[in-house]
This record gives structure tokens, sequence and C-alpha cells, in this order.
């Protein structure tokens, strides 16, 4: 397997189909060849701020062509670049910004409101870069535009062992910053874009042109169209897994989802490959196309080939329903994570049976941990335990060893990764997804740990004590509801506490659902009942 710098590898194909398209989005058209002469500015004006080989660039930013240049750039110089969920708040900004060590950071300008009040407290920053997006630049900033006039920067040898660094949520509330090598995200890649195609993965820069240009001269070329943002994996590795087959990235213009703009990009880019995150995308985009085809006037999915769902639960009536618009549809429906993966697979063919909800063929690299003593659960035996699956694995979290041991295991001479998440394995390899363990939420594909959501709810005047839960949604899998004792002589409300919330927060933490009791309960040792308070939550949502 080709072990290479993504630079060199793309600077490979756009040397062969420099005008070839790469990344549309709306009226933008950018050629490989304009892909890889503004990324080798973007590198050039980089190397005279000083970055060198292993400095962090931060990326703060939408999708949009500019993002993939700018990881192209950084791969360029062997920088790290570290992808951050624009949805942080200042205070989560500033504490995943000064764990990362970046030196230079890229944002779009309308979130620089979030970054006024605390770039001061951010030492290793030399320099802040604004993308254009209508909102005001600010002064500190220096435009992206003035970045392009540098002189592109001369080629270099590179490794695969040169990194790149995605920040999550995780498993234990603290985002992390997950540390993989291009070498291992090569294998994921190569995964994506080769095994759909039924091709042998190349060993050699030539071999990779040599199909990439194979893919170009067909009718068939593939158009790939994510729904969710390119800081998230299933996002970012399926788009370098379709540059690499000559595939053009399509990115949405809105910030946020719009089912409709999805169904349009989809007829006027005859999109062949689409990402989704379960449902909670899924549901919208099938109720566009039900009323379409209800007003006689149906959408042309025609062009797809596939679509894919990874993060959350896709339901089979979900999947059925995408089968009556698209007969010709291959549906993937994948577990994974930042952390690696896939562990889990279901595919149901054009005319298949989509099966049961939260079904999987467990991988081979998959198998589960007993909790407690850490042995292997064999398949078969119906005992729940947590996923562990290896394969290609990030290098670790940056920064924290701890973590790092604890979620990257060795198990018998093996290393798996080992998030979290909870199931069964049937003695056929059917593995049964049962959730996330521990209390962590995960509630549109983003993960939530209650505990950080408490503490700010905890600030506000007309609370006295809470417990944060999820409850069932059914359109982002889980929702955060808030049991809460009320202060003295106060009367909490849902919409007070959810903007208290988003003060401090990403605006996905922030309650949809508020239960007011006269005492929350908890433990002995003042640990939060979460039990008790789910069947609280979940009770009252269901009484409406």
């Amino acid at each position: 397997m080709l072990a290479e710098n993504f630079a060199t590898v793309w600077e490979a194909i756009a040397d062969s189909m420099g005008s070839h398209e790469a990344i549309l989005q709306g009226s933008r058209r950018v050629a490989w060849s304009q892909f890889e002469e503004r990324s080798a500015r973007v590198a050039g004006a980089l190397a005279d701020r000083g970055v060198r080989p292993g400095d962090k660039v931060a990326l703060i930013a939408f999708n949009c062509p500019e993002f993939l240049e700018i990881l192209f750039a950084a791969f360029k110089l062997r920088a790290v670049p570290v992808a951050f969920n624009y949805r942080f708040r200042g205070s989560e900004l500033a504490e995943v910004l000064e764990d990362s060590d970046s030196v230079v950071a890229f944002f779009h300008a309308s979130l620089a409101p979030e970054l006024e009040g605390v770039r001061s407290q951010l030492h290793r920053v030399r320099e802040w870069v604004v993308l254009p997006d209508g909102a005001a630049c600010p002064g500190w900033a220096t435009p992206f535009e003035r970045v392009l006039e540098a002189k592109p920067t001369p080629r270099i040898a590179r490794s695969g062992d040169d990194q790149f660094i995605q920040y999550t949520g995780g498993t234990t509330g603290r985002p992390k910053g997950v540390v993989w090598r291009h070498s291992d995200i090569a294998a994921t890649v190569a995964f994506l874009a080769y095994m759909p195609l039924g091709l042998a993965t190349p060993d050699t820069l030539d071999g990779v042109v040599e199909i990439a240009a194979a893919r170009r001269e067909t009718k068939d070329r593939v158009t790939y169209l994510p729904t969710t943002p390119l800081m998230h994996a299933a996002a970012l590795y399926n788009a370098f897994a379709f540059l690499q087959i000559a595939g053009r990235v399509v990115l949405l213009e809105g910030r946020a989802f719009d089912a409709d703009e999805f169904c349009e990009a989809v007829e006027r880019e005859r999109a062949t490959n689409v990402v989704i995150v379960g449902d909670t995308l899924g549901r919208p985009i099938l109720d566009v196309l039900d009323a379409a085809a209800a007003a006689g006037r149906p959408r042309d999915l025609s062009s797809l080939a596939t679509l894919t769902s990874a993060g959350l639960a896709f339901s089979a009536e979900s999947k059925q329903r995408f089968q009556r618009h698209a007969p010709n549809l291959t549906i993937f429906d994948l577990v994974g994570g930042t952390e690696g993966g896939p562990y889990g697979m279901c595919i149901t063919p054009p005319g298949g049976d989509p099966g049961e909800t939260a079904v999987f063929t467990a991988t081979p690299g998959t198998i589960l941990i007993d909790d407690e003593t850490g042995e292997v659960i064999p398949q078969g035996s119906d005992r729940i335990g947590l996923i562990g699956y290896t394969g290609a694995l990030p290098f670790g979290y940056y920064n924290d060893e701890e973590k790092t041991a604890a979620t990257f295991r060795e198990i018998d001479g093996t290393r798996y990764a080992v998030t979290g998440d909870c199931a069964r394995i049937d003695a056929d390899g059917r593995l049964h997804l049962l959730g996330r363990g521990n209390t962590c939420i995960n509630t549109g594909g983003e993960k939530v740990f209650p505990e950080e959501v408490e503490e700010v709810l905890k600030l506000h005047p007309t609370l006295r004590d809470c417990i944060v839960v999820a409850v069932p949604d059914p359109s982002y899998g889980s929702a955060i509801a808030a049991v809460v004792a009320r202060a003295p002589g106060a009367e909490p409300e849902l919409a007070a506490l959810a903007a208290h919330v988003k003060e401090h927060l990403a605006g996905y933490k922030q309650p949809r659902h508020l239960v007011v009791v006269d005492e929350v309960r908890r433990t002995a040792a003042g640990k939060p009942d979460y039990r008790w308070a789910r069947e609280i939550a979940e009770h009252a949502v269901r009484q409406g």
C-alpha cells in the first residue's frame, strides 16, 4: 500500500489532469491546476511566516474550497493541520487552540466574535487569517486574499509519517486531538476509494495516477457530495478518497443543512456518491422527495450510485423510502469514529432488504471487550461489551498520554481502539449496536458529555441542582433533557436555560427538554443518579 503524504499524491494527480474539476461549490469551479497552485501559494505564505514541519495550523471553517486548500498547503510543508468544530464557543475554542499548540489559525469572518474575546489568551498563535464569508473582516486578522499573493512554495520530499489532527468531543467530554499519520489515513482512503470499484490498491504514485486518469475518461466519473462538515472524519476522508480517483467534490453553500439545496445539487451536478448522518439528515431529504413526488414533480436521483450513512442510527424505514426514490441505489450504513473504523457495516444493495435498524456485520478487526475484566468476549455469548477495533488507527490523542492509553489498548499483542461504544455480537458476526458507554450523549452526530452542560446550567439563578440525560428523538437520535430542581421562588424556563447554555457552549449542547422536580436524586457519594433521571425525562417527554 502506498504510504505517502497526501500533498505528494495530490501534486501527482494535479500534474496529470490539471484542467479537470476537483472542487465545486455553487458557481465556483476549482480545477486541479488551481487547487494545486492556490495551495502552493498558501504554503508559501505559511513558510514566509515561519511555519515549519511539525508546526500546527488551526482550521476553524465551514465547508468551502479553501478548507481543502489550507489542508493541502499545510501538507505541502509537512506541517500539521488541526481541524476544529466551528460550533465551539469562546472558552471552548480557547481551550482546544491552546491544547493544539497552533501557531497560525484560519477562520471564517463570521466566527470572529467567538475569537475576539479569547485571542489575547493564545500566545502561541502568531497570526490569524480570515476567510471571506460576507461578515466584516476584523482588523487583527490577515485577509486570505493577501495570503494568496505569496509565491508558491517549492515542492519537497515528504513522509507518510507526517500528521493530521482532528479534535473530537470524544467520550470523556473534553475535546481531544486525534493524531493521524498520513499512511494510516491512506489505508482508510484506499478502502473507500478502490474497494467499491473492485480494484487492487496501488502501491506507487504512478499506479494512483493511472487509475485516476482511467476514471477521468469514463462516463460514470465520481461526483461526491458530503452533507456534513469537512471537520468530521466521514465527510473529509471520503473527500480524500474520491479526489484520489479523480472524482469531483461538491460542497453545499448553506451553513445549515437544507434538504432542498441537497436535492438541487444532486440533480445539477449529477452526484454519484453522497454521505449523510443517519435519520437526522435522511428524513428531511426524504420529506422533500416525498413532497416533490406527491406534487407530480419528482426529483431526479438517477445519478446516485451510493449513499453512505455514518455517525448516527439510520432506520430500516428510511432506507426503504430511499429505495423507492432511487431504485438503483446501494446504501452503506457504517459504524466508526474519528478514532478508527468502520467496526460495523450494513450494505443494502438495490432492491435488497435493509434488515434491522442498528444491526451490522462486524468487520474482521472488531472484538468485544468486557468493561470490568478487560477480557475478550466470544462472539455469540449474548454478553454486552465495549467495541474494540484494530486496523488503521490513529497515533493517539495529542498531549494526552493517559487518555491515549485508556482508548488505544494492546490486547493479546494487537493494538485496538476502545472508544466506549457498547454492543453485542452474535455467533454469525451480526453486531447489535446498543449505544455509547457511560453517559455520553450522541445528538445529531455530535457528542455531548452531560457533566459539562450540568456545570453551566448550575450557574443559572433559577436552578438549585440538575442532571442532564439523553431521551429518544426521531430527528437527532437523542436529544438533551435537563432534569432540574428549582431555586427557591424561581420558575425555570426551557428557552432561558437553552440560551444560557448557548452563551457558554456549542449550540448543539443546549437542552431540548426540561423536567422540573422537587429534588434531584443523587447517590450516597453525591453522584448523579442518571438511570433515575433518564426514566423521569423519558416519561415526561412521552406525556408531552
